[in-house]
């Protein structure tokens, strides 16, 4: 099994099209053949719930709305994994998907994996035009993966310069 944790950063997570592209973001991911399962917590997802469910919180702003979802018993668990700035909005935030359809042992399936999660992210619309797009995931394998990816391409050129040479 591996966890890949999913990013979202610098965007206005109180706009309901970014919260929109959040979902989709995380439920593309879901759909990889390396996931099994949608991530068991997502905050977003359980503080939609939690507004949608309690009609007390129905008229206060989403950063009250958040302060007071935050301060559940379901709600607490999500305070390390949302970064919020001094007027309560939402900086950065994470969720973690988990990859159990991935190998440890056969190089393909990490390989499809990693260039999966890449094809989704790079598709996603507020990524478009960014070296460093506000939704990303990462991993602890990722380097190793990435590795695996060129690998075969720098041998090889390495092996016809070094014949070219002598």
């Amino acid at each position: 099994f591996f966890n890949t944790v999913v990013y979202f950063r610098g965007v206005n997570v109180s706009d309901p099209d970014i919260q929109a592209q959040m979902f989709k973001y995380v439920d593309e991911l879901a759909d990889l053949p390396a996931v099994s399962n949608p991530p068991e917590n997502f905050w977003l997802r359980d503080f939609a719930d939690y507004v949608n469910s309690n009609t007390t919180v129905a008229g206060l702003s989403f950063e009250d709305q958040l302060d007071e979802f935050l301060e559940t018993k379901e709600g607490k668990q999500y305070k390390p994994h949302i970064s919020r700035d001094e007027n309560g909005g939402v900086k950065a935030s994470r969720t973690f998907v988990l990859f159990d359809q991935v190998s440890l042992i056969d190089v393909k399936p990490q390989l499809e994996a990693m260039e999966g999660q890449l094809a989704v992210t790079n598709a996603q619309p507020l990524n478009a035009g960014h070296d460093e797009g506000p939704f990303f995931t990462f991993g602890l394998l990722y380097p190793t993966w990435e590795l695996f990816m060129v690998i075969l391409g720098a041998i090889l050129s390495n092996l016809v310069l070094g014949l070219v040479c002598v």
